[in-house]
């Protein structure tokens, strides 16, 4: 597990030169639960729109080949020129996003190119990616296969069993807050889809 506070994975002594990395960003999200008339990829942050800053850091990531941006059919266009093109995004391409996150990233893991070696899954609205974040994860799954971000819980969390009763409190101790990016390995990550598309999982983690 790659993490922000913990500075063991980057010690891995793995070349970073000698692979294909891939980067699939899911963006067909809404704006519902802020209850925003904007599509959350969309909202500006600092003169630029958030998608526009999440690409853009990945972009620049030496590590990573290609790009591929999974959107919602009807920002297609709006993307290429709005973001893509206006802040020349290298390397970057378009597809149609699905109803869920998992559709979408799907779509876009049967887009990226046949000599991708490991596929980095980033959130498009967490612009605040950095390189060196980038190069624990891969470094992780070199070693491990796979490798997620997280941060440990802060909040005390309960367990129930349905109807409002708490059956025990959880030693958060123990638990962490699974973010992004997440990284695998191409045939991993292949094989977790298609156990996921066939079992309704809905998330990366939970399937592989």
């Amino acid at each position: 597990m790659a993490y922000s506070k913990s500075i063991s994975l980057c010690a891995m002594p793995y070349a970073l030169c000698d692979m294909r990395l891939a980067a699939i960003v899911p963006a067909a999200g809404k704006g519902r639960r802020i209850k925003s008339r904007i599509d959350k990829p969309y909202i500006e942050l600092c003169g630029k729109p958030i998608l526009a800053h999440t690409l853009l850091a990945l972009s620049k990531n030496k590590a990573i080949s290609e790009i591929v941006v999974s959107a919602d059919k009807k920002k297609i266009t709006i993307l290429r020129r709005e973001i893509i093109d206006r802040f020349r995004i290298k390397n970057a391409r378009i597809v149609m996003g699905g109803e869920e996150r998992k559709d979408s990233v799907f779509n876009a893991l049967r887009e990226i190119s046949g000599d991708i070696d490991y596929v980095l899954i980033h959130d498009g609205i967490r612009p605040f990616i950095t390189n060196a974040l980038i190069d624990k994860s891969l470094k992780a799954a070199r070693r491990f296969g796979a490798s997620v971000v997280a941060v440990p819980v802060k909040s005390t969390l309960k367990y129930s069993e349905g109807q409002a009763r708490i059956a025990y409190t959880p030693d958060r101790r123990n638990l962490w807050e699974a973010q992004t990016p997440q990284v695998f390995k191409r045939g991993l990550i292949e094989k977790a889809y298609e156990k996921a598309r066939s079992e309704e999982h809905t998330s990366e983690l939970q399937s592989h």
